[in-house]
């Protein structure tokens, strides 16, 4: 279910919403609550990151923001 016509919230809106999970995110409207990370998603992500760090030329800064990022 969307947002009441009328009613809008862009994303950078979030952050300024009192008492907000940091999990929340903002899909077609709607405020949508998920789980945070368990141990098994949070190993995965640092795996993810080791294998793209060590498969990247010494000449090359890589940037891994994207996959610590809550939102």
């Amino acid at each position: 279910m969307g947002a009441p016509a009328g009613w809008r919230l862009d994303f950078g809106g979030l952050d300024q919403l009192p008492n907000l999970p940091s999990h929340t995110e903002l899909i077609d409207g709607s405020l949508v609550f998920r789980c945070p990370p368990n141990v098994f998603h949070m190993r995965t992500v640092r795996l993810l990151e080791y294998a793209l760090l060590s498969q990247a030329p010494e000449h090359l800064e890589i940037d891994l923001t994207a996959l610590n990022r809550q939102r």
